[in-house]
């Protein structure tokens, strides 16, 4: 089977680490199928590891690599390297097992990622990064991408790093507006998106504080970008992707129906855990979960002691739940 790459303004539901594992991914592709593509979050390539297929599969959530599944068209393998872990052979094997799509991380901003020479720390030192990028090329003939930011401290050498990633063969690029000293503050800067635009002669997705499905309408523009990826604000509403297509607007109340249905889509999907794993992983997204405005809500629920107590505060007990 061929695969097919959306290049018309793709929706894509962004990795986020311990978050969108690969039950989180299989319970969105099944309930939000609008999206276009989700990313794993991201596989850490090993300093002094050569991995097996079955490890490279288990993470990204199959048993084999299938391109008439849905779940293998629609999922982006993701990897997290440094100039010491970038393996040909990691890289092949990857390739050999049929994946399609790899993306690489170059816009991860933790400490810990970034003192190992990993994620945004690579937009500091373009000979390293030119390494990993030509390595993976190299050894890779699928879709190549990166997701990346503006730059480490700051973006004075923004147009050097577009300029830089376009010649090492990379296919797309997703561009997160904010330095990695930025973390998540302030807001996201889309002129720089728009930049990238038009200096670039590889799609440039958009990312960056897209909530709402204005939001969407604003940003998800030719002028702008050639495509959005949703981060936080797609765990707010995974029904995002559904809304752009069907032109649709939701109320408020409709909002909370779903939310709340979304919730107990989660509890679901993780009924294999114990109660107190599961209350853990709902006070995880519970973060993502609610707009500025709904604090006290989220309060609420964050002080929860037992996942029953945090049921019914956020109306979604069944009575035959037992704590």
């Amino acid at each position: 089977m061929e695969y097919h790459i959306k290049v018309n303004s793709p929706l894509i539901f962004a990795p986020m680490e311990g978050v969108t594992d690969h039950h989180f991914r299989k319970m969105i592709l099944t309930e939000y199928p609008s999206w276009d593509y989700i990313y794993t979050d991201f596989l850490r390539l090993s300093t002094n590891q050569n991995y097996k297929p079955s490890f490279i599969l288990k993470f990204f959530g199959i048993d084999q690599y299938d391109l008439t599944d849905k779940y293998c068209q629609k999922v982006i393998l993701q990897i997290l390297s440094t100039p010491k872990s970038t393996s040909a052979y990691n890289i092949l094997q990857i390739a050999d097992l049929g994946f399609q799509w790899i993306d690489l991380n170059l816009g991860c901003p933790s400490k810990q990622v970034v003192s190992h020479k990993g994620g945004s720390y690579l937009l500091s030192n373009l000979k390293e990064l030119e390494h990993i990028l030509t390595t993976i090329r190299k050894n890779f003939q699928g879709y190549f991408s990166v997701k990346m930011r503006t730059g480490y401290k700051n973006s004075e050498n923004f147009k050097d790093l577009l300029h830089l990633i376009e010649d090492c063969g990379v296919d797309l690029i997703t561009l997160h507006a904010r330095t990695q000293t930025e973390l998540y503050r302030g807001k996201a800067n889309w002129e720089m998106i728009k930049q990238a635009s038009k200096q670039s002669n590889i799609p440039i997705i958009g990312n960056g504080d897209i909530q709402t499905l204005e939001q969407l309408r604003q940003f998800n523009t030719p002028a702008t970008c050639q495509g959005v990826m949703v981060g936080r604000g797609a765990i707010r509403r995974p029904w995002l992707a559904q809304q752009w297509y069907d032109n649709k607007k939701f109320s408020l109340a409709q909002e909370n129906t779903l939310r709340v249905a979304f919730m107990h889509k989660i509890l679901e999907t993780y009924d294999f855990l114990d109660s107190t794993a599961r209350l853990k992983k709902m006070k995880k997204l519970t973060h993502y979960l609610f707009d500025s405005h709904e604090s006290i809500k989220k309060s609420q629920l964050l002080r929860s002691n037992t996942l029953r107590e945090f049921m019914q505060e956020a109306e979604i007990v069944k009575p035959q739940f037992k704590d």
